[in-house]
């Protein structure tokens, strides 16, 4: 693949590819990659019926990729339907005993109960049970060395993933291939994200008519690039530095959501430099988060 080879000759300290156990059409470029990320799910047979995946294909793919790569992370999914502690527990055991790098832990969201009839809108989400299951994961996970860097990705020191924290961290990045987004800053403070076609059919086509392989692209307002700043800022341990806040968007952030630290007092840790979402907090970030949108003007 001459852009691989191309890319090869920079000296770039991650090369990440993300790949599906069922799915594989990268297996002969796995030598350009230096670290693989991998869509596992869940290692109970049950839910991986349910989650539409193969335990046994599953499990294969696992010995065949830690035989080529050192650097690996698990994609797993927690608060599945019919998931309870136990299955969630056995699931982090056998993760563990594989001793990956990294591991994404994610919550089921509605657009996997789309793709399944068999899951519903009313078996998600009790929180409960989801408080437990995060907490459990916070705690064996750190127990083990698996630090959380962010609210769904955990790393044994030195291996935090580069590309994901410079998406939360707002950095720029170049999205590759079919439905890969990217983000690009230029002069004057424009932002600009995109995303390419996912059908590879489209994809090729532009790339052969001399176009960009664009499906779409937005350029970002000031208001958007807040409300994201303080989304991937509240998503990590450390939380929204205010002052740092208000100094880079000319504001007040204290004074613009007075009523939001009374509201959310139980969800937060306060202090002078900034906040940081409790255990509680975690559970519910989005809305929270949402809370501290600005309006566009």
């Amino acid at each position: 693949m001459p852009l691989l080879e191309f890319l090869s000759s920079f000296d770039v300290k991650e090369y990440s590819i993300e790949s599906n156990p069922s799915f594989n059409p990268y297996k002969d470029y796995y030598h350009f990659f230096n670290r693989i990320s991998i869509g596992i799910q869940s290692f109970h047979v049950p839910l991986l019926k349910v989650l539409g995946r193969n335990y046994e294909v599953s499990m294969n793919f696992l010995k065949e990729i830690s035989e080529i790569f050192d650097n690996i992370s698990y994609d797993l999914i927690y608060d599945i339907p019919s998931q309870n502690m136990d299955i969630l527990k056995k699931d982090l055991e056998i993760a563990l005993s594989l001793k990956p790098r990294h591991i994404s832990y994610y919550l089921l969201e509605e657009n996997d109960i789309l793709k399944n009839s068999r899951l519903s809108f009313e078996s998600l989400h009790q929180p409960s049970s989801l408080k437990t299951m995060q907490n459990t994961l916070i705690k064996t996970l750190s127990q083990k060395d698996y630090q959380m860097y962010e609210l769904s990705n955990y790393s044994l020191p030195s291996y935090t993933s580069i590309h994901n924290q410079a998406y939360w961290s707002e950095k720029d990045y170049v999205g590759i291939g079919p439905g890969a987004s990217g983000r690009l800053s230029y002069e004057g403070g424009k932002i600009i994200r995109y995303q390419n076609h996912r059908n590879l059919k489209r994809y090729v086509e532009s790339i052969n008519e001399g176009s960009l392989p664009i499906e779409w692209q937005e350029s970002l307002s000031k208001t958007k690039i807040m409300n994201e700043y303080v989304l991937t800022q509240i998503r990590k341990p450390k939380g929204l530095d205010i002052k740092m806040f208000n100094e880079r968007f000319s504001r007040n952030f204290r004074e613009d959501h007075k009523d939001f630290f009374k509201k959310y007092a139980p969800f937060i840790t306060d202090n002078s430099d900034g906040f940081c979402l409790n255990e509680d907090g975690f559970l519910y970030s989005n809305e929270i988060a949402s809370e501290l949108f600005y309006d566009e003007n």
